[in-house]
C-alpha cells in the first residue's frame, strides 16, 4: 500500500469513528433533556405529576376509610342500643 492509500484509509476511518461519536453525543444529549424539568412536557415533570397524582390519591383513599371506619362505628352502636333495648323489655 501507498502512503496515498494509507492516508485514505485512516481518513475514512476517524470520519467513520467522529460519525459515531457525533451521534451518540446527540442521543446522550437528546435523552438527557428529558429528564430536566420545562414546565411540562418532559419524562421529569410528567413523572413528578404522576407522583403528585399518588399522593392525592392516597390522601384520599385514607379519609375514606376513616369516614367508613366512623360509619360503621356508629351502626354497630345505634346496633347495640337497639338491642339493649330489648333485652331490658
Amino acid at each position: 500500500m501507498t502512503i496515498q492509500d494509507w492516508a485514505s484509509l485512516i481518513v475514512a476511518i476517524l470520519t467513520i469513528v467522529s460519525s459515531i461519536a457525533f451521534g451518540i453525543k446527540w442521543l446522550v444529549k437528546h435523552y438527557l433533556s428529558e429528564l430536566k424539568p420545562n414546565s411540562g412536557s418532559s419524562l421529569k415533570d410528567q413523572v413528578n405529576r404522576l407522583e403528585n397524582a399518588l399522593d392525592e390519591q392516597r390522601i384520599d383513599s385514607e379519609k375514606s376509610r376513616d369516614r367508613q371506619e366512623k360509619k360503621l362505628d356508629e351502626m354497630y352502636r345505634i346496633l347495640l342500643e337497639h338491642i339493649a333495648k330489648f333485652d331490658k323489655k
